[in-house]
């Protein structure tokens, strides 16, 4: 409550109680909910001692996110379906605007379908489409104006009321005149053109999206507004078209170089049973088996390869209860042979992206993990299918560590490369430990000279043959209070190679394989020159001197330097849900 009124919202105690329901496994988040959206509770209680610690944890626990989100761009993707479902609008937006207040710049692409749909029923029309797109006649494009009009307008005028006044006064001098909470701007920032007549079939005025005017979104995003990008294109000849929302929300993610793509999720994604986390590859294998499965076949190149293709609209069907005209999922194909299909290429910035959803509805794969896949084919970091039915799913998902269930992430594989290390790695190992031994300086009790004997204590990254990167780990045993402790000996990446990542993506493979093993604490032994900064960054903390600490098995203490130092990481418990394999999940 105090989060939400703090930005300017009100009356949304009801909506935290809502959230305090999910299923999150961040320790200390349990509750903490209906902790501070209770009623207020007497200065100097247990109670309000109490709704203060939790408060005060949870503010802990979000502010790396916080910091981290803060002036990037997120996308969200709002299919018709809900956004016709004021239940589910209505919270949606209220978390719209906390992650706006918490400094995201946010683009908002909302369909219209269900207006159409309903505007041609009304004139004792059916929808009619061809493959993946409305035939959009003047009737159709009526609706379609009408639905822009309608979801802009919800939209503006949900995320217009003015901040709380009590909240305000408290801590900040009230403006002379009330107005909006935030600017909510629209207007022609998606370029369309014309479907037109395809196979016999007349498009009329269905379109599909050239680009979005990125220059122009990014002065709104400056200057502190929320952008809408609606249904409605616009051509250079000054014609309104009617685009799909999937096709406007992936130019604009592409070509805004947008942080995030948010996709909210129907039923049929739910069925899927995804993980939390899905590497772009295996999202694309995904695809491509689907495809296999049963699709009826993908859009080809002239050269007989997988493309995406041109075109958009129809934004519906599936998995969301409405069921007028074709369908409306999308997929990725593959060859004939069921091998994944090759990696379209990033467009250069002056080409436009094309995509072909006559070829992601034949192959009958849900069209927001299609969408999610090519956007982050194309420069995206991270694409979030987020369950449109679980509530308060998109906050606890950006601002915990674990996310929540409803939620699948599909990323670039950050562990691309990574595996235990294997005999022919064993010069390429020797030459990083050499450097960081004898060049930085950081001794390495033995390991120089042991690389063959302890290969399965090495974790490697390599790309195209080369070794970058390599972890070694030893098994210390138990501590006095029956932590079984893995000590990280070495991490290092090769020094041209620094700076991108690497060492971010192979300490987190190593922690989550110890953890899977059943180690509880992780130590690190500084014997050698240098600071630990990077490491206390990633949650080491100093466990003071390495001989007296209570932590190391003294067995282990007796051997080293009297002026070595510990850090020391313990490992957080997950559930059974996240119990997978290292690298099919991010971080802990």
């Amino acid at each position: 409550m105090v989060l939400r009124q703090s930005i300017g919202l009100e009356g949304q105690s009801a909506r935290l109680r809502h959230i305090s329901g999910l299923r999150t496994r961040q320790t200390g988040l349990q509750n903490l909910d209906d902790s501070i959206t209770s009623k207020p509770v007497e200065e100097g209680s247990s109670d309000a001692a109490w709704d203060s610690a939790q408060l005060v944890k949870f503010l802990h626990v979000a502010s790396p996110y916080v910091m981290r989100h803060r002036g990037r761009i997120f996308v969200i993707v709002v299919p018709g379906e809900v956004a016709y479902e004021p239940r589910q609008l209505q919270p949606l937006l209220e978390d719209l605007l906390l992650l706006h207040g918490l400094g995201i710049r946010l683009v908002i692409v909302v369909g219209g379908k269900p207006w159409i749909d309903d505007h041609l029923r009304a004139a004792g029309r059916e929808p009619r489409f061809e493959g993946a797109y409305r035939v959009t006649d003047a009737a159709a494009m009526a609706g379609a104006l009408h639905a822009s009009a309608v979801t802009y307008t919800t939209i503006a005028g949900h995320m217009s009321r003015a901040p709380f006044v009590p909240m305000v006064r408290r801590h900040a001098a009230l403006a002379p005149h009330g107005g909006p909470a935030v600017q909510v701007v629209n207007g022609n920032f998606t370029v369309a053109r014309r479907r037109g007549i395809v196979d016999g079939v007349d498009f009329g005025l269905m379109g599909q999206v050239r680009y979005v005017k990125r220059d122009a979104v990014e002065v709104q995003l400056a200057a502190g507004a929320i952008v809408v990008l609606t249904n409605i294109g616009v051509t250079s000849s000054g014609e309104l078209l009617n685009c799909n929302v999937y096709d406007v929300a992936t130019h604009a993610a592409v070509e805004l170089g947008a942080d995030k793509l948010l996709c909210l999720t129907g039923q049929d994604v739910a069925d899927l049973g995804l993980p939390a986390y899905l590497p772009l590859d295996d999202a694309e294998a995904l695809i491509a088996r689907g495809a296999g499965e049963g699709g009826a076949g993908a859009g080809r190149g002239v050269d007989g390869a997988f493309t995406f293709g041109s075109g958009e609209e129809v934004e519906g069907q599936g998995g969301w209860g409405r069921t007028a005209g074709g369908g409306d999922r999308g997929g990725q194909g593959g060859h004939e042979d069921g091998r994944p299909p090759p990696r379209p290429p990033v467009a250069p910035a002056d080409t436009e992206l094309q995509l072909d959803l006559d070829s992601w509805q034949q192959i009958g794969f849900p069209r927001e993990v299609v969408a999610a896949a090519v956007a982050c084919r194309n420069g995206v970091r991270r694409a979030h299918l987020v369950d449109a039915a679980t509530d308060g799913a998109m906050l606890i998902e950006l601002y915990t560590r674990d996310g929540t269930r409803g939620v699948t992430m599909i990323a670039t594989d950050l562990y691309e490369g990574i595996r235990p290390a294997a005999w022919r790695d064993v010069d390429g190992i020797t030459r990083l430990l050499t450097h960081l031994e004898e060049v930085e300086g950081y001794p390495l009790s033995g390991w120089l000279h042991e690389v063959s004997q302890r290969l399965r204590s090495i974790t490697v990254l390599e790309r195209e043959g080369k070794v970058l990167a390599c972890a070694c780990v030893a098994d210390l045993g138990a501590s006095q209070d029956g932590a079984r402790l893995m000590e990280l000996a070495a991490l290092v990446v090769h020094p041209a190679y620094r700076c991108n990542g690497l060492g971010d993506s192979l300490l987190d493979y190593v922690e989550q394989d110890a953890r899977r093993a059943g180690y509880g604490r992780c130590l690190l032994v500084q014997v050698g020159r240098g600071g630990y900064d990077w490491f206390m960054e990633r949650g080491y903390e100093p466990a003071g001197l390495a001989k007296t600490s209570p932590l190391l098995p003294r067995v282990c203490a007796n051997s080293l330097p009297p002026f070595a130092a510990l850090y020391s990481k313990e490992f957080v418990e997950l559930d059974e849900a996240a119990d997978v394999p290292a690298g099919q999940r991010i971080g802990f």
